[in-house]
């Protein structure tokens, strides 16, 4: 014969199936604990359902068991010793009592068997549970249930009508809908819906809507809109006929919300989004967690990946790369999980891993209740901006230098707050540590005491008072009393009168005082060597177009002609004018001659001076290629004693 009971333990033990259909048939709970740690112990699906709760929503432990247990009877289990354990595999189950979800105390019978070790101490514990009392708590429950299902149908909408199969009114709420639509007490109740006073059109479309539901089905959908003032109010409603089988209506449920705010914003919604997906930036829209609900067109084009490719995708967790900062994410993520706002700069990587930099700005969109629905993420592109900023670090560090080469700084004073501000180099040109503040008076202090005081004082006041710019060189002592020349100039903002701000740049020119005092002396050298050599010496230019000036003649030119040097430059024609004209085109044409070829210039020509006295004079100079033609160097020199002796004259 065989042996079925054997054959099924070998079964439970194969199939994990079979023990699963078994421990969710018997009774209303099966337990298992260990005893030598008794914080172990596992309670089946059946347990919970019986106590009104989803087994997910608790860890499967001690600690679960403990909270829904009554505490009197916790306190008893707790205190037991391990000896007391034999006796809960008597055949009389022991009672106790759990805690439903919704508040109920619940005795169940408890049946232990228990497992001990080859010495006889209790290590684990096997529990059935049952509760007779279940019944009537599902009943409880269904009561509730109906309640509570009647309450959520009444405040499905602003207003609810329960009508019976001949349109009267049996049942009705008003929750928000002003009182000039419908009332806000129960005077519909027992009357037909067309003798409650509403607008014609809306009757009408409401007994539409009715139709409706009892043709195409059980539920129809209605929009109308009214007006009343100034005002125009939306409203939507839903129209749900109950029958019974055989078709008779049974009620009809009529439940209208007021949608004007809702239309508005859905305008609103439907225009931001028209902006979003047209605007350059990447737009992105998560929800309450973070996680990708949608991206822009921008976005798509930008990264390379589509609104399927990011839909559920965690946000800080996208479009990272190796130079993405660790830091500036873990704040990303730390302003999701505590709702707020957070600006930031990082780097981003396109789906074929182009970077690029993104100026960010995540903000929470939060509800009428206060709770935060979802995120919106403006991500700007500013790679451009950034690499102009590292060029112009770059470049700052590099005109800093430049500056301290060429000992130009800056200053500037700001006359609302008196405050006067030094760079870098300014400070180094008067030798003062780096910290040091200046002030309007240390300022002045620092020019030499007597004409250089005296002036930058003057033109300080002027610049002040009448807004007059101005540039000097002066004389400064510096704070290891080293004399120096520096040039100052100044530029000033004026606004309704009044001087709003000075700024300017402050260079050491010492050296190049030095070089220029040089220069002073050579040219009055200079000057005064050509004043006495013999002749005239000139600087003349010719440009291609034929202009043609003295840009230079020495004073000797007037010992041989009776015309002054300033004459000449202002009148360069003055010279050709002189010359005898059976002469001049010899001149002309030597003069082109050594514009084309770049040689030396060297003619001998007759001229009549302004005392009508006839001379000879010899023109030599050296030609040089000049930008706009050809500038020749040279001098001129009376030679009317040599032409005589050789018979020319």
């Amino acid at each position: 014969m065989r042996n079925l009971k054997k054959e099924l333990y070998q079964l439970i033990r194969q199939d994990e199936s079979v023990f699963e259909f078994i421990q969710e048939s018997i009774g209303d709970g099966l337990s298992f604990w260990d005893l030598n740690q008794p914080e172990y112990k596992w309670f089946n699906n059946s347990f919970w359902k019986a106590l009104g709760y989803d087994s997910k929503q608790f860890e499967n432990n001690l600690s679960a068991w403990q909270q829904v247990i009554h505490q009197d009877d916790l306190k008893t289990i707790l205190g037991m010793e391990p000896s007391d354990w034999q006796i809960l595999n008597q055949p009389k189950p022991f009672v106790a009592r759990f805690i439903h979800r919704f508040g109920e105390v619940l005795p169940f019978e408890c049946r232990k068997f228990i497992i001990s070790d080859e010495s006889g101490k209790p290590i684990r514990a096997v529990g059935l549970l049952s509760n007779n009392s279940l019944k009537s708590h599902v009943e409880i429950e269904i009561s509730r249930t109906q309640k509570r299902l009647k309450e959520t149908l009444f405040n499905l909408g602003d207003v609810v009508m329960v009508l019976d199969s001949n349109f009267v009114i049996r049942e009705y709420t008003n929750n928000r809908i002003e009182e000039v639509l419908f009332p806000e007490d129960d005077q519909f109740i027992n009357k037909h819906l067309k003798d409650v006073g509403l607008p014609e059109d809306l009757l009408l479309t409401y007994i539409e809507g009715i139709n409706h539901a009892k043709i195409d089905g059980f539920k129809s959908g209605i929009e109308y809109s009214h007006s009343y003032g100034e005002k125009n109010e939306m409203y939507s409603a839903t129209i749900t006929v109950i029958k019974e089988d055989n078709g008779k209506v049974l009620e009809i449920i009529i439940s209208s919300r007021k949608i004007t705010e809702q239309r508005q914003a859905e305008n609103q919604i439907h225009e931001l989004s028209l902006v979003a997906s047209k605007t350059n930036d990447l737009t992105v829209i998560t929800d309450s967690d973070g996680f990708i609900t949608w991206v822009n067109t921008a976005f798509e084009i930008q990264t390379g990946f589509g609104v399927a490719d990011m839909i559920g995708k965690f946000l800080p967790t996208i479009l990272l790369g190796p130079e993405t900062s660790k830091q500036t994410i873990s704040r990303v993520e730390k302003a999701i999980l505590q709702r707020k706002s957070l600006s930031e700069i990082l780097v981003n990587y396109s789906k074929n891993q182009k970077k690029y930099w993104v100026e960010i700005q995540i903000d929470p969109v939060f509800n009428e209740a206060g709770h935060c629905s979802h995120f919106i993420c403006i991500e700007r592109d500013i790679t451009n901006r950034k690499e102009w900023e590292d060029e112009l670090a770059a470049t700052k560090e590099i005109l800093l230098e430049t500056n301290r080469v060429a000992k130009i700084g800056g200053w500037s004073y700001d006359s609302a707050s008196d405050t006067v501000r030094w760079t870098e180099v300014t400070r180094e040109i008067h030798e003062v540590d780096r910290d040091y503040v200046p002030t309007v008076q240390s300022v002045l202090e620092f020019y030499q005491d007597g004409e250089s005081r005296q002036k930058y004082f003057e033109v300080g006041m002027n610049a002040f008072q009448k807004g007059i710019p101005y540039d000097l060189e002066l004389k400064i002592v510096t704070a290891k009393g080293n004399v120096i020349w520096v040039r100052t100039i100044c530029k000033v903002e004026f606004e309704n009168g009044e001087c709003k701000r000075m700024y300017g740049t402050f260079q050491d020119i010492s050296s190049f005082k030095e070089v220029e005092l040089k220069i002073i002396e050579s040219a009055k050298l200079l000057h005064n060597v050509t004043d006495q050599a013999p002749g005239a010496l000139y600087q003349y230019k010719m440009k291609e177009s034929g202009e043609f000036e003295f840009t230079f003649i020495s004073a000797g030119i007037y010992a041989l002609t009776g015309f002054d040097p300033d004459e000449i430059r202002q009148n360069s024609n003055l010279l050709f004018d002189i010359i005898i004209e059976e002469d001049l085109e010899k001149v002309n044409a030597s003069i082109l001659e050594s514009y084309a070829a770049l040689t030396r210039w060297e003619c001998d020509f007759r001229v009549q001076i302004t005392n009508g006295e006839k001379k000879w004079f010899r023109g030599i100079s050296k030609p040089e290629k000049w930008e706009e033609g050809v500038l020749w160097n040279g001098y001129l020199q009376d030679i009317t004693s040599h032409k005589i002796s050789e018979g020319n004259f």
